[in-house]
């Protein structure tokens, strides 16, 4: 494991892409940006890079650009630290991402989902945190990383255990 400092954090704003109106796809994660940005209006002031995937907005083009598309989102999974996955609605490529940057690169998942929304098993299992809004989201970072995301996160470290308390199951 690297424990190299950088002088920053990156966040990976992991979320619908596929079949979402301008709106849907961007103001989540252009509200993200603004709240962990130095001089947000937010009081957490943060300093946090960012990996957005809509850089490439491959709407339309999904059967030409597949392999284009899944690679990079995975190789911008790699290169983030921090990963907030905002889950309004079931997504592939959306639990895919989380799967992969929590079970297999260890990566801290903030999950939203909205009040009233309801999402697989495999979504909840697969975030580190789960919230009901993007301001929440970003203060839990703010909160468990530092302004700009300098504390150690060891999975498990954070939540307790290797992974975060599901609550009351079914077996319970």
């Amino acid at each position: 494991m690297n424990f190299d400092m950088k002088p920053r954090q990156t966040v990976y704003l992991c979320g619908p892409i596929n079949g979402c109106t301008d709106d849907e796809a961007t103001t989540w994660r252009e509200k993200c940006k603004e709240l962990l940005t130095p001089g947000s209006t937010s009081g957490l002031t943060p300093n946090y890079d960012f990996l957005d995937p809509m850089r490439r907005d491959y709407r339309g083009q999904e059967g030409d650009c597949t392999p284009e598309i899944v690679d990079l989102d995975l190789i911008d999974v790699m290169n983030s630290d921090i990963i907030i996955a905002c889950c309004p609605k079931p997504s592939a490529g959306t639990s895919m991402e989380m799967y992969e940057a929590h079970r297999y690169q260890r990566k801290p998942v903030v999950t939203v989902i909205p009040e009233g929304v309801v999402v697989s098993p495999w979504v909840k299992r697969h975030s580190t945190k789960i919230v009901k809004s993007i301001e929440e989201a970003c203060a839990w970072i703010v909160d468990t990383f530092g302004p700009i995301g300098h504390q150690f996160y060891i999975l498990g470290a954070v939540t307790g255990g290797e992974y975060p308390d599901p609550g009351p199951g079914c077996l319970s």
